[in-house]
């Protein structure tokens, strides 16, 4: 399981959760639909929006559809840096393009069988992350694929073990600044908003072939203080992971 880092500071952008270090926190164990259900941790009332094959396993959330969207209500607010991340396993027995993603999403996300990076501006990814079934991640700070930063090739990272996937939301400054990273490595640039962008959800998705599983374990959003942020995503280092 992930859990909270200690004695970080709070600057929620919605209404305190029972641990005030963590917006939101889901270890997904638990048997059933993903839409509908409350996480872990998070504000009262607050539930996933997912399609109806996306399930909990008891272990994690999985499914083998083509394309999904899941996601949690989030509005950033200005003066904060915000971490979300997931755990997510490539399928060994595909090393296709498909991919697994992470990010904030737009203002108005609802058609659960988008990816971030399908949709109309208000709902595609707005800053994300994807990590692709064959070991290559790209980094786009949205809206969609627009304003691609980069990221490593095919065959970086392997299939079948779980790999950490971070994204960073840092609205301290007057114009935002993105960035993300997997396993607290750096994946394409910083990108510095000229328009900062309009956020309402934060949450996973999947993209590509079906007959095959798509894995996601232990989401975590948190706020984050400014000097940790500084040094880069190695605050998420504090925190234990379980890999199943």
């Amino acid at each position: 399981m992930i859990t909270a880092v200690s004695g970080l500071a709070v600057g929620l952008s919605v209404a305190p959760s029972a641990d005030a270090s963590v917006i939101y926190q889901d270890s997904f164990d638990r048997v059933g639909q993903l839409d509908g259900s409350a996480p872990d941790i998070g504000p009262a009332g607050a539930t996933w929006t997912a399609n109806s094959d996306v399930e909990t396993d008891g272990d994690f959330i999985t499914f083998d559809a083509e394309r999904r969207l899941m996601f949690l209500p989030f509005t950033p607010q200005a003066g904060n840096v915000y971490i979300a991340s997931v755990d997510v396993r490539l399928d060994g027995t595909s090393d296709s393009g498909d991919w697994h993603s992470l990010g904030f999403l737009g203002s108005a996300p609802s058609d659960t069988t988008f990816s971030m990076a399908t949709g109309s501006g208000d709902e595609r990814g707005q800053p994300w992350l994807l990590l692709r079934n064959n070991g290559a991640a790209l980094h786009f700070a949205g809206p969609g694929t627009q304003n691609n930063t980069g990221g490593p090739g095919t065959g970086t990272f392997e299939a079948d073990v779980f790999h950490t996937l971070s994204v960073v939301l840092d609205t301290t400054g007057a114009q935002w600044v993105a960035s993300a990273s997997i396993n607290g490595t750096p994946i394409g640039d910083p990108h510095v908003y000229t328009t900062n962008p309009e956020i309402g959800a934060v949450g996973m998705s999947s993209a590509g072939g079906s007959g095959f599983a798509y894995t996601f374990d232990n989401f975590v959003l948190v706020p984050e203080p400014t000097s940790l942020a500084l040094l880069g995503l190695g605050g998420l280092m504090l925190m234990s992971r379980r890999r199943g």
